[in-house]
């Protein structure tokens, strides 16, 4: 079986793929962890995926079915002073969504991730968005930020260990970091919400 992956920076280029029946795009096939070049007819225009097959056939299906811009509509985004919600700065292949304001500097990013479980002793306060375990942290993304990581689904890498994929979104700018949380908390709401509707 042949899972799709997106390519990224983080974590040897593997991101939870999207639901990208409907439109073209370019496909790479990595039987085990050699990678070659193909092309495939999906995902959405400028994706690019990762076709992996881990040893002994494991298969998974991931993460959002949506690009990371998709969770926070223009209307959640109102929460953020003078935020410009609908020109985001749209990262490689849809994994990643920036938006600034435009009379501070004030900023949101969320981008969807996979890296080891977050925990309360080193990633923040725990929380919970729309049944999603999450963990809020002040300057969690570097100073004057607020970071909210959501846990969308836990998995067992192919060293056998516990994994998690992970929406991360981040306030940041020269404002108090409760200030900061309490944005981040407040997007994070109806971003979870868009996530489980798909």
């Amino acid at each position: 079986m042949t899972v799709l992956l997106r390519a990224s920076p983080r974590n040897g280029g593997m991101v939870p793929p999207m639901d990208d029946s409907a439109n073209p795009a370019v496909g790479i096939r990595a039987p085990a962890r050699r990678i070659s070049r193909t092309t495939t007819a999906r995902a959405r225009p400028s994706s690019v995926l990762l076709a992996y097959s881990p040893p002994g056939g494991m298969t998974w299906r991931s993460v959002c079915p949506i690009t990371a811009c998709a969770p926070l509509r223009p209307e959640s985004l109102e929460i953020v002073p003078g935020i410009d919600a609908r020109s985001p700065d749209v990262g490689f292949g849809g994994w990643k969504c920036g938006w600034r304001s435009t009379t501070s500097d004030t900023w949101v990013d969320l981008r969807f991730d996979r890296d080891q479980p977050p925990s309360a002793g080193d990633d923040g306060t725990p929380a919970r968005f729309n049944d999603y375990p999450a963990f809020v942290e002040a300057e969690g993304d570097g100073e004057e930020t607020c970071l909210v990581q959501v846990v969308y689904r836990s998995y067992t890498d192919d060293r056998g260990r516990i994994a998690v994929e992970k929406v991360r979104l981040a306030v940041g700018g020269s404002r108090p970091t409760d200030r900061l949380c309490q944005m981040a908390r407040g997007l994070a709401g109806p971003a979870t919400a868009r996530l489980r509707a798909g």
